[in-house]
């Protein structure tokens, strides 16, 4: 009870409460004598105690970073990747047999990670829809298998497939913190909480642009269905563009038939009650008509995708495109390439030095990779 402070005074409260005296293991045990003193020395023990603990984790907590940044791997690999096993590379801790393993793809069945990725960005097929994909063909697409067997199903399921398609493990960066194990029993931390490796360390199985984008759609997609036809026994209609309309302010609209008609309609009150700052400059509701959407989205396929003058509208729909942002990133991508033909040509005359050199640096210099090559 000593390593917090607070939970010690609590506990020496109550036995004082109930008469009974406290002793610490580095006093005599004695009633007599200064009770100002004891009390003295046992608030310094305390603090100094406390005061270890609190170093202890932040050491630790420091040195499990300094281990992801450097791109090794911390606990169970990712579904299709396995852990390569290196040599400690504190030699106190090779010598006691200790090791770090990095992540790399594990065989030709990885690309069952990017095929998901694939249905999931190019396809917008929903979690249910591709665990249905994967288990038509269990042989090609094995089921992850969790931590402890008893809750292995043999079987994909929604959660998993979300899970895979949430981890950036799978961009080539080494990730930690996602999860708070301990302190909040696996709950899912805040991105700005999460550790990351400066740059990749690993063969990516996703890419990075392909997974941002799938994070931003993902709020858009919630609660939405891969086919138009309703899950409720009781529907009776079915909207050929349910789940593909938006409002202005972000909401997915929803089908509604009137007067013989089918509306799309977005209500701000009814999609945040209790909230009533969220849709204070709103219209109440918001609907458009079914057909006029579809004569919209039939002009634009006619004169845009299949019209003969649609090279000239994207040409000159290309020409009021703002274009610096594209600059800003070509002068950027120069200045790097710039920089890396620069370290390139000074590690070669660096190593141009130690392979010609017979001074006493470029001799040790030799010396020392040949030990280590051994």
């Amino acid at each position: 009870m000593a390593r917090r402070t607070y939970e010690g005074l609590s506990i020496e409260r109550e036995l004082e409460w109930v008469e009974v005296p406290l002793f610490t293991s580095n006093k005599p045990i004695t009633l007599t004598g200064s009770r100002a003193q004891r009390i003295l020395q046992r608030r310094i023990n305390q603090s100094v105690a406390e005061y270890e603990v609190l170093n202890t984790l932040e050491q630790s907590w420091g040195g499990l970073c300094t281990h992801v940044r450097k791109g090794w791997n911390i606990g169970k690999p990712p579904y299709r990747y396995k852990a390569k096993t290196y040599r400690h590379p504190n030699p106190t801790k090779t010598a006691k047999g200790q090791t770090k393993t990095r992540l790399e793809p594990d065989g030709i069945r990885a690309e069952a990670v990017t095929q998901i990725a694939m249905w999931r960005h190019h396809q917008g097929l929903g979690y249910g829809t591709i665990a249905d994909l994967l288990n038509a063909d269990l042989a090609k697409y094995p089921p992850p298998q969790p931590p402890r067997k008893a809750r292995a199903r043999g079987a994909w399921s929604k959660s998993s497939v979300c899970d895979l398609l949430r981890n950036p493990k799978y961009t080539g960066f080494q990730v930690f913190n996602r999860r708070a194990t301990w302190s909040k029993r696996g709950k899912v931390n805040s991105p700005v909480l999460w550790v990351w490796s400066p740059e990749p360390v690993h063969e990516p199985l996703i890419p990075k642009w392909m997974f941002d984008e799938m994070a931003a759609k993902r709020r858009a997609r919630q609660g939405s269905r891969d086919d138009d036809a309703s899950v409720h026994c009781t529907a009776t209609r079915t909207y050929l563009l349910r789940g593909m309309v938006f409002d202005a302010c972000g909401r997915r609209m929803y089908g509604s038939f009137r007067n013989k008609r089918v509306y799309y309609m977005c209500s701000a009150r009814s999609n945040n009650r209790g909230r009533p700052d969220k849709y204070s400059d709103h219209a109440e509701v918001v609907y458009v008509r079914e057909d006029a959407i579809m004569e919209g989205i039939t002009a634009f396929f006619t004169d845009r995708v299949f019209g003969p003058e649609r090279r000239a509208l994207l040409e000159a729909d290309l020409a009021a495109v703002d274009d610096r942002e594209a600059e800003q990133q070509r002068a950027e991508a120069e200045r790097v390439e710039r920089a890396l033909a620069d370290i390139e040509r000074r590690q070669a005359a660096i190593l141009r030095q130690a392979q010609d050199g017979d001074d006493a640096f470029s001799r040790g210099l030799r010396q020392t990779y040949n030990e280590l090559d051994e």
